[in-house]
């Protein structure tokens, strides 16, 4: 990838994170951090710091975390209408609806 297509997303990621909430999209954000404990302001103000730091090169760096979390061995899920799975149940070694209980519905 080349430094100009790295700083294009650089400059969208970048675009999206500094992006106001409106007083609603505030307030709903506001009550989400209280309740789970985070501070999304912090965090956000920390990504768009690291964010104008990455260069071309990091990429090479996070390229085989990548391939480790998406290789044979690694883990995926999928979040989406239960239609659209079953409709592609080959793909899955099983499926799990009910995570929050740990039951399996489909194997």
């Amino acid at each position: 990838m080349s430094e100009s297509e790295l700083n294009g997303y650089i400059i969208s990621v970048y675009g999206d994170l500094s992006m106001p909430l409106g007083p609603l999209g505030a307030a709903q954000r506001g009550i989400e951090d209280l309740m789970a404990g985070l501070n999304t302001y912090d965090r956000t103000m920390k990504m768009i710091k690291d964010i104008k730091k990455f260069t071309a090169e990091d990429i090479g760096k996070y390229a085989s975390l990548a391939d480790a979390v998406t290789s044979e061995s690694g883990s995926r899920a999928t979040a989406g209408g239960k239609s659209m799975i079953e409709a592609n149940a080959e793909l899955y070694d099983y499926i799990n609806y009910n995570l929050m209980s740990g039951e399996e519905e489909a194997e």
